[in-house]
């Protein structure tokens, strides 16, 4: 009888200290973890600082939840590196620590978090630091725009919004929503950035192709992130956005590429058109 009174208090027990954990069904998890909840440096809380913060590069790739190289992202997207008081890693004060750096410094998107219609992109920007950061950005951008524009040109300009918010929301298609979401708000403010000179641009620089002086290509060169170009040829335009290349830097437009190497440019004006060779004019 005292056997089965000793399994029966262990069991009691078991099942208590599984309730005190901070997991729920499928480990769905709280994603609001405070000091009262005693979650700081628990799995679910470096999960819930890596939605605010996202450590990992364009490819998805990034160091393990809660491993040191981790917190030194967390640090430097913080801009905490240079402090010196800050608590030691792997303890609870460094992450109390920075719980209150998120709290201090979180930026809310250009709509309300708060309302019950938002889609998964909004609900997905709503959570992330870095993608509300953005949403603040690119309003601002756009409000630059327009100041730039007449009132026709403004409902076009509006319509052309709306045609890119809808497909930033199509970003739940892909395998990482996040960074295609980030990707989505890049292009959108260095594209309205160069079509609207709203920061100085290297340039204009003139390039002649396949040695006819009437044809030339103009460049100008923009320092956004990521870097781009506005280039023109024959009175048309086209917006490019830098690639990743071996050499040189290839810039890549809807229907156009331009790669330049060494005062040499690579250029593909169309839809199967011919490569031309350009020379940089001095």
């Amino acid at each position: 009888m005292r056997f089965l009174i000793l399994i029966l208090v262990l069991l009691i027990s078991a099942c208590s200290n599984q309730q005190q954990l901070p997991f729920n069904d499928d480990q769905g998890l709280n994603t609001n973890p405070s000091i009262e909840t005693g979650l700081f440096c628990s799995p679910e809380w470096f999960r819930y600082v890596e939605t605010q913060l996202n450590s990992s590069d364009s490819m998805g790739h990034g160091p393990d939840l809660g491993s040191e190289e981790w917190q030194s992202v967390i640090e430097f997207k913080l801009g905490l590196r240079s402090q010196s008081n800050l608590p030691s890693k792997h303890s609870t004060q460094w992450c109390e620590f920075i719980q209150a750096e998120l709290n201090s410094q979180r930026s809310l998107p250009t709509f309300s978090c708060q309302d019950k219609t938002l889609n998964n992109i909004e609900k997905e920007i709503c959570q992330s630091q870095e993608l509300s950061s953005l949403d603040i950005k690119m309003s601002t951008t756009f409000k630059s725009a327009l100041e730039k524009t007449s009132l026709n040109a403004s409902r076009q300009l509006k319509a052309e919004q709306r045609g890119w918010i809808k497909a930033r929301n199509e970003c739940w298609k892909f395998e990482n929503v996040q960074s295609c979401i980030v990707e989505r708000y890049q292009y959108r403010i260095a594209e309205l950035t160069a079509l609207y000179n709203l920061i100085d641009a290297l340039g204009p620089v003139f390039y002649v192709c396949d040695g006819r002086p009437t044809d030339e290509v103009i460049v100008k060169f923009f320092p956004t992130e990521p870097l781009s170009i506005l280039a023109e040829r024959a009175g048309q335009e086209s917006f490019m956005i830098l690639q990743e290349t071996a050499s040189g830097s290839k810039y890549q437009g809807r229907n156009e590429i331009f790669w330049d190497h060494q005062g040499k440019a690579s250029v593909i004006w169309g839809i199967n058109a011919e490569e031309m060779t350009c020379e940089r004019m001095h």
